[in-house]
């Protein structure tokens, strides 16, 4: 009998040419190129391009997969009406996954062994995401929602939409940089969770949907929420640093610490926090950034 591996540790599970960590010496790659070279010289949307064909794509390629996605933004009557009737102050990422799911009402995509299924689902889903995402903050605040313009990339729409104002080009390229950092990461759980119900051939949206469910909990991508939610919590940088030696000597939990795959510090943390210096230094600092840095 072979013997049990909790979370399938060090455990193979598929192969894939699309991204490569070595947690050992904090290495990510992207289809063999590594991430920091990536945020110094390309844009997410080429980033997109490069995960989803294999290859850098060249002006034309990039001009035709840009205006594909500009097609694709703006969300359709139906799914406004959707979002509208939900709690206003519920929590977003369940929105989100309901919203994804309802998309595949729209644009039936069943045939899912189709090149062109797959690739209209991805551009979908790669364009109207973060529309979605921005709209669901606009109503939490109570303001009108601000539809996406063609012209603008993803990282400078999604700012001007979730804001209602023009962003700053620094925080541009960093929010296109941070795009780029999060776009893969091998066999994580959202993307574990993804395969498994990619395996079934279920549409495209019902995978994103079920990866958004995994990507919500806090030992995944909600480790990021509980983070704030924990220096929320604490008033200024000696209590920040008080509790967290108290809970390390406890041996608790630390959110935002570690991680199960590196075991050196992850490579996109320097790119992070150099970007993170550079925009405080700018455009100002706050309470919750020098808390953070503690």
């Amino acid at each position: 009998m072979s013997d049990y591996v909790p979370g399938l540790a060090g455990i193979p599970a598929a192969e894939s040419s699309i991204s490569f960590v070595d947690g050992e010496k904090g290495v990510l790659e992207y289809r063999g190129i590594n991430v920091t070279e990536l945020v110094k010289h390309s844009t997410f949307e080429e980033v997109c391009y490069l995960l989803l064909w294999g290859a850098l794509p060249n002006q034309e390629e990039l001009d035709i997969f840009t205006k594909e996605l500009a097609e694709r933004r703006d969300i359709e009557p139906e799914i406004l009406k959707l979002a509208e009737s939900m709690p206003r102050h519920g929590h977003p990422m369940n929105a989100l996954q309901s919203l994804v799911s309802a998309l595949g009402t729209l644009y039936p995509a069943r045939d899912v062994e189709s090149p062109r299924v797959q690739r209209e689902t991805s551009l979908r889903l790669i364009a109207q995401l973060p529309t979605l995402i921005a709209f669901l903050h606009r109503r939490r605040q109570e303001e009108d929602f601000i539809r996406p313009q063609a012209e603008l990339s993803t990282a400078e729409n999604f700012l001007t939409m979730l804001r209602g104002s023009k962003p700053d080009p620094v925080e541009v390229k960093i929010f296109d940089a941070a795009l780029i950092l999060h776009a893969d990461h091998t066999l994580n759980a959202s993307t574990f969770t993804a395969r498994v119900i990619g395996s079934t051939l279920s549409d495209g949206f019902s995978v994103i949907a079920g990866a958004l469910g995994s990507l919500f909990g806090r030992l995944h991508g909600g480790a990021n929420e509980a983070v704030l939610n924990m220096l929320d919590d604490m008033e200024n940088e000696k209590e920040v640093r008080a509790k967290t030696e108290a809970m390390i000597a406890a041996k608790q939990k630390i959110m935002g610490v570690g991680h199960r795959v590196y075991q050196v510090k992850d490579p996109r943390a320097y790119l992070l926090q150099e970007m993170a210096e550079n925009l405080f230094e700018k455009m100002g600092s706050s309470p919750l950034y020098e808390r953070a840095k503690v």
